[in-house]
């Protein structure tokens, strides 16, 4: 994530206010793209180890599903085996997961994101428009480039990625947003291994979770009947 990161800014800094050369966009948007997936990866890997070290269960005393080991809000059940303080940190967090999950999951299963060439100005789309028909009507290749170059005159550059506007995608400054998930999950990794060191067994376990175990013995019971 680091070395994403220090490519990003390298090769699209900050700074930078002229339209970047189109190599240097999808450079960039392939290692934003590993970058998000690799978000959701730490936070896969983190709910593993903390099902690993903690030994946890299903209400049935059965190893969890792997699509009940999670972080996220949806992970109810994983989330009661963890200490009060540590329940109301990943509440606190609540807009960052569902970030995370918009992106992750549009950029794997539907609209991968993607970093913005340049934004066009309501005045100068009109203008933009007709360089556009008349760049697809030019009778040679060097018209048509001469009009994209003057078209390309007209945008302006944003640090922004998004993904699909049909779906009304949320569109993020990539180099704070980059920052800011790594530090999330930095953070969040140092308060797991917190939570691992003052686990007990049988502590953490919520009225909810401790009904769960109950009822489960009870279905166990009824089908020796």
């Amino acid at each position: 994530m680091i070395r994403a990161i220090d490519y990003v800014f390298n090769v699209l800094p900050p700074e930078k206010e002229d339209v970047p050369e189109t190599d240097d966009t999808v450079a960039a948007t392939i290692l934003i793209q590993s970058f998000v997936i690799n978000v959701q990866g730490c936070l896969d890997n983190l709910a593993w180890i903390w099902v690993y070290e903690t030994n946890q269960k299903d209400s049935r005393g059965r190893d969890l599903d792997r699509r009940a080991v999670g972080l996220g809000e949806g992970y109810w059940f994983l989330r009661k085996s963890f200490s009060k303080p540590f329940r109301k940190y990943l509440k606190s967090r609540k807009k960052w997961f569902r970030h995370v999950s918009e992106f992750r999951d549009s950029l794997a299963h539907r609209i991968p994101l993607y970093v913005l060439p340049f934004i066009v100005s309501e005045p100068n789309v009109p203008e933009y428009n007709r360089l556009q028909r008349e760049a697809f009507a030019a009778a040679d290749y060097q018209t048509y480039l001469d009009l994209k170059a003057k078209q390309e005159k007209l945008g302006a550059y944003r640090p922004w990625m998004t993904h699909s506007p049909i779906e009304g995608a949320p569109v993020a400054v990539f180099h704070q947003q980059m920052l800011q998930d790594f530090l999330t999950i930095d953070e969040l990794s140092n308060k797991l291994l917190g939570e691992i060191d003052i686990f007990v067994p049988g502590k953490n376990i919520s009225m909810w979770g401790g009904l769960c175990a109950w009822m489960g013995r009870i279905r166990d019971f009824t089908h020796c009947l």
